[in-house]
């Protein structure tokens, strides 16, 4: 059996120390695409997760559809490839980030964009049933404001009394401000929440609109 194609020649390196740079590159790659994502945006996790996740995937289709070819038969013949395509994917996420970042003001949108791009994502999933009385109808937003539409199916506007009022709105105030993403990537940065309730015959039964500032009363409590 001939073994010199397999092995590596004086200067080149093994295959344990292609696959160590395999392994940075992907790291790299990583790092580089969940600084887009973050760039670009309010992260969603399941599709950071995936997004984190493409390149090791590609990076093996790769070598499999060249071993497929006779190419990459030997680890070290593996290992450039994978080197070779995490390399392709890290220069494209350094320009996707350089665009989002210029796009965005060095990585930093206005709150108008925040809440139209928080609004699109979360369109995708409504109406759906929050729990066994309430309907998340729609988002959208205005400006700086992010307008979640709640519909109640077990009361009507005429059974809402000032207090009961006073003491949801204290309560969701808390739960939003409690709330490390929506703190993070909305409040903090500009946007205002705003809860529309309205009853079984789309009356309004409340509006309350959450900010950053009214966050620090309501976390001291």
């Amino acid at each position: 059996m001939n073994v010199s194609a397999h092995a590596p020649t004086r200067g080149e390196p093994a295959s344990g120390t292609l696959k160590g740079v395999a392994v940075v590159l992907l790291l790299l790659d990583m790092v580089l695409i969940a600084l887009e994502r973050y760039a670009s945006g309010p992260v969603l996790l399941p599709e950071l997760i995936g997004a984190l996740l493409a390149p090791s995937i590609f990076a093996i289709l790769i070598v499999l559809v060249a071993r497929v070819f006779k190419r990459a038969r030997s680890p070290r013949a593996a290992a450039k490839i994978a080197i070779g395509t995490l390399a392709f994917i890290g220069v494209g996420s350094c320009g996707g980030l350089l665009t989002a970042a210029s796009a965005t003001g060095g990585g930093t949108r206005s709150a108008a964009q925040l809440a139209t791009l928080s609004a699109a994502a979360a369109q995708k999933t409504v109406p759906k049933q929050v729990d066994s009385v309430t309907w998340l109808r729609g988002v959208t937003a205005a400006g700086d404001t992010l307008a979640y539409q709640y519909q109640l199916t077990n009361m009507t506007a005429s059974e809402v009394d000032v207090s009961s009022v006073d003491a949801f709105r204290g309560q969701l105030i808390e739960r939003a401000c409690g709330n490390a993403t929506v703190r993070s990537a909305l409040l903090a940065r500009g946007v205002v929440v705003r809860y529309h309730y309205a009853d079984v015959a789309d009356s309004t039964l409340t509006s309350i609109d959450v900010t950053d500032a009214a966050c620090s009363p309501a976390q001291a409590q």
